[in-house]
């Protein structure tokens, strides 16, 4: 593939961006026009020499950026040209081989130029769509959660203020209402539930909740069984 090609699918073979500008390299440009680099270094010296005794407005630096490159070890000077910084030195260019580039170069910048805006435009779809998550979905979904964890909670028997040294209840009173009784049992269980349930001790019922292919899912710090799969666990053969 040449590289007039190459430019036409890729036109950054001429053209890059340089913090949020498009510019060219005096090195690529020297080569591309058949141009030593260091005549192409002395046009643009001239040139920024000239823009200064302007006294314009306009800095030297809005249209060539000084910069350097690396060659065996060594730094040397280079330059990168803006879209007027480029008009400005090809302009005393001359040939049909120099029209030709002049023309590959414009036809960089402008390609360049659209890829720039379609970039931005992206970006800024993007930042719509995350401000309107924020303001307008997220509110949604902590509604969504604390109404769902308010159902869970209320789901969720209290716990007896005190408990004996094994973890039952001190009168033993819900222990024996909830032991082995299955129309006793919430929608949501608890770890104390299952303990109660199977008339075992705190640490057995933390361990059990624990244990490989027992139903529990935990939220947050605390373990919950849904009900039917607790049932379910119990028909696989534990009772």
């Amino acid at each position: 593939m040449n590289l007039e090609n190459m430019i036409q699918g890729n036109p950054q073979a001429l053209v890059t961006s340089y913090n949020g500008v498009l510019v060219a390299d005096s090195l690529q440009v020297a080569e591309s026009f058949g141009k030593s680099h260091r005549h192409v270094l002395e046009a643009v010296d001239k040139l920024v020499y000239n823009l200064a005794a302007e006294n314009s407005a306009a800095k030297p630096e809005a249209y060539f950026i000084p910069a350097d490159y690396e060659n065996r070890g060594k730094r040397y000077r280079k330059f990168l040209l803006t879209r007027d910084g480029f008009s400005l030195l090809v302009m005393g260019f001359t040939g049909s081989a120099a029209l030709h580039w002049k023309l590959l170069y414009i036809e960089a910048f402008n390609k360049m130029e659209e890829a720039l805006k379609m970039q931005k435009a992206n970006e800024q779809l993007i930042a719509d769509a995350a401000e309107l998550i924020l303001k307008k979905v997220m509110p949604e979904i902590v509604k969504a959660v604390g109404s769902a964890t308010a159902e869970i909670k209320k789901q969720i028997p209290k716990q007896e203020a005190e408990e004996s040294p094994d973890g039952r209840d001190i009168n033993g009173r819900r222990m024996y209402s909830m032991y082995g009784n299955k129309e006793a049992l919430p929608n949501l269980l608890t770890v104390y539930d299952v303990r109660d349930f199977l008339g075992i001790g705190q640490r057995q019922a933390y361990e059990l909740v624990r244990s490989e292919g027992f139903p529990a899912k935990k939220l947050g710090n605390q373990y919950f069984i849904p009900k039917d799969g607790f049932l379910k666990w119990l028909d696989g053969g534990f009772i």
